[in-house]
């Protein structure tokens, strides 16, 4: 800590370096912040600060006049995943490759099927952090990543190539219970990169919403991972049982991230049942797994 508090002194001041020492006091004496009405405005600068951190313990890389944090993926280290400066981008890299948040649905779909995965769905992928787990475990699957802010796009194409992987196919848009013109809510918890909501009326910019039952009864194959992180919109998805059958008949396990600001987790437990999977809660995440597939 000694050396990220002197990175911040000699390149930012004594406010910042102050700041940075009290607010890791908190942390390890798991105090609360003194005045909660500032945790959103503190939460934003210590994200700012830890970005400065990785950037400085990391390295950076530009590319086409832009830079961004460059994170090497153990153990290999040749992998680069790029970050974005100042955004939630290094609090997922966190969350889902230093805690790996999806380590339990590699065990539980290792338990029940003997071959590799090799076709992957992340709805809601961000920047493409979820599948690149995915890939380190199934180097030989294919990925569909689909994605509605054209940002995250372009950071998925990076983090893919950057990783080695390149059977993929990037939808931008979102997925929902039918093809239709969708829009972004940027007003979905914390507004920031990964908390992009959709909703069928707005203004602004129109983005595609492409039917999940579509898209998946379009492959020739079953999906092995339906990974569902998509900020709410499991709403639409998990809405009729008669939608729901759609989709999930073809999915071997699915892994949902459920929201619950939408009181959708029971109904969405129900169908699971319905449509013959059992499931685990691991943490944040619903992992189902079809019986049809394992007998």
């Amino acid at each position: 800590m000694l050396e990220e508090l002197g990175f911040i002194y000699n390149e930012y001041g004594i406010k910042d370096a102050v700041f940075y020492f009290f607010y890791q006091l908190e942390l390890w004496f798991k105090l609360r912040p003194f005045n909660q009405r500032k945790r959103a405005e503190r939460e934003k600068r210590i994200e700012k600060l830890y970005s400065i951190i990785s950037a400085f313990k990391n390295g950076i890389i530009e590319i086409n006049g832009e830079k961004y944090i460059a994170q090497k993926l153990e153990p290999s280290n040749q992998s680069i995943i790029k970050l974005r400066m100042n955004s939630s981008d290094t609090k997922v890299f966190a969350q889902v490759i230093l805690k790996q948040e999806y380590k339990s649905v590699i065990e539980i779909y290792n338990q029940f099927f003997f071959t590799p995965a090799k076709l992957i769905v992340d709805c809601g992928a961000n920047i493409g952090l979820a599948s690149i787990y995915f890939f380190q475990h199934f180097p030989n699957a294919s990925f569909m990543a689909i994605e509605p802010f054209k940002e995250n796009v372009a950071m998925i194409r990076l983090n893919f190539e950057g990783c080695g992987l390149f059977h993929y196919t990037i939808l931008e848009g979102g997925v929902w219970n039918k093809d239709t013109d969708l829009f972004i809510n940027r007003e979905f918890r914390d507004r920031e990169e990964w908390s992009i909501a959709l909703s069928e009326s707005g203004d602004g910019k129109i983005i595609k919403g492409y039917s999940l039952a579509k898209l998946i009864e379009k492959t020739a194959e079953a999906i092995d991972i339906l990974k569902i992180d998509i900020e709410g919109a499991e709403v639409k998805l998990f809405e009729s049982n008669d939608y729901a059958k759609r989709f999930l008949k073809k999915v071997k396990c699915v892994v949902i991230e459920i929201h619950d600001e939408f009181g959708i987790r029971n109904n969405i437990y129900e169908l699971l049942k319905e449509n013959g999977f059992f499931y685990y809660n691991t943490n944040e995440l619903t992992i189902g797994i079809q019986r049809n597939y394992i007998y």
